[in-house]
């Protein structure tokens, strides 16, 4: 690779930085709003307790909440032409940890890993592990091109696919559905509840339903006004008959099957990976004017660097980190001026 009968050597097949855009995997998805900041959450944090992980409520119909429980990061599609990728593959899986299917029948090859919210994982908490997964991600990113640049080289893919993070399962929950039931209430008439009820709202049915039970329902569409009114009714019930009966809030949400229209959506990025190739995408580690060349000017310049002639930009500090200590410094130039002679042919930051 390097040679010293040269001043310099092309960059263009040594082990690369793909630096990756800075984006916003925790924005919400199309047409609907991040839930768990809003005033409605915060008030009615005993009631919505049921919204473990990231929820999202529709723009469009507001008595809707999606909720995200896991996601998937470092998605990659393949499409293999021969089984060379295997053994490429292998030199990188460690550093990947990614789960791999293999090559499956259509001559896919599909990787990921997947993560959860865990079982008591607060919002706070939730956007905390999707920020140490964002930093991850841009780290195995670097690998995955590295590894798909050898792949296509070699021409034992077709296509590559990336998608950096992408949602997992929805669950719906429709919270327009409020209402509850009064037991044990003695000699407490219905048209007693009415009358209670028809002080503070003009929005709730009383029926006697199969058990007995005086069953009331808040007939509102959701948010704020539903929740205001269903507190009121249930608060003025309490406070005339709190001793007399017995109130029973057995269902104020439930699991529903969506229309399209009020399915969130995201639009995950997603990242051809051999057309980022074929633009020549990425800078070579220990390339410190990104020229594409390496040479004793990037010596020179790396040593510049160290005695403060220099500034460096973010691709350089990354490219000439050969070692991989997050540290630009006389270690990484002694690595640099041992490949220029071949005493090395790779870099520690490339195993």
């Amino acid at each position: 690779m390097a040679a010293s009968a040269v001043p310099s050597v092309l960059a263009s097949a040594d082990y690369r930085y793909y630096p990756m855009e800075d984006f916003d995997i925790t924005k919400p998805p199309i047409d609907y709003s991040y839930f768990q900041d809003t005033d409605l959450y915060k008030d009615n944090i005993d009631d919505f307790g049921i919204y473990r992980g990231l929820a999202y409520r529709s723009d469009v119909a507001t008595d809707i909440v999606a909720v995200y429980r896991d996601f998937d990061t470092n998605y990659l599609h393949l499409t293999v032409t021969d089984d060379k990728w295997e053994e490429i593959y292998d030199k990188y899986k460690d550093r990947l940890g990614l789960s791999c299917t293999g090559k499956l029948p259509d001559n896919t090859v599909h990787m990921n890993e997947n993560t959860e919210f865990g079982k008591d994982c607060t919002p706070e908490e939730c956007k905390e592990l999707i920020e140490e997964k964002k930093n991850e991600i841009k780290q195995k990113y670097e690998i995955i091109m590295n590894m798909c640049s050898e792949m296509y080289k070699a021409g034992c893919i077709s296509e590559a696919r990336y998608v950096p993070i992408n949602v997992g399962y929805e669950y719906y929950y429709e919270i327009n559905a409020r209402s509850f039931r009064i037991k044990d209430y003695g000699d407490i008439t219905i048209e007693d509840i009415e009358n209670v009820i028809n002080s503070v709202s003009d929005k709730c049915d009383v029926s006697v339903d199969a058990e007995g039970a005086y069953f009331v329902s808040v007939n509102i569409d959701g948010g704020t006004e539903l929740l205001d009114e269903f507190n009121a009714v249930i608060n003025a019930i309490e406070e005339k008959y709190s001793d007399s009966c017995k109130i029973d809030i057995f269902t104020w949400y439930r699991d529903i099957a969506m229309a399209p229209r009020h399915r969130a959506i995201y639009d995950p990025l997603t990242i051809d990976l051999i057309a980022e190739l074929e633009k020549n995408a990425g800078i070579a580690y220990g390339d410190a004017n990104t020229d594409n060349h390496i040479g004793i000017q990037d010596a020179v310049l790396m040593n510049k660097f160290m005695v403060g002639a220099v500034d460096f930009n973010e691709d350089q500090d990354k490219v000439t980190d050969l070692n991989g200590d997050n540290v630009v410094d006389s270690e990484d130039l002694g690595i640099l001026l041992q490949y220029l002679v071949d005493d090395i042919d790779t870099f520690p930051v490339a195993e």
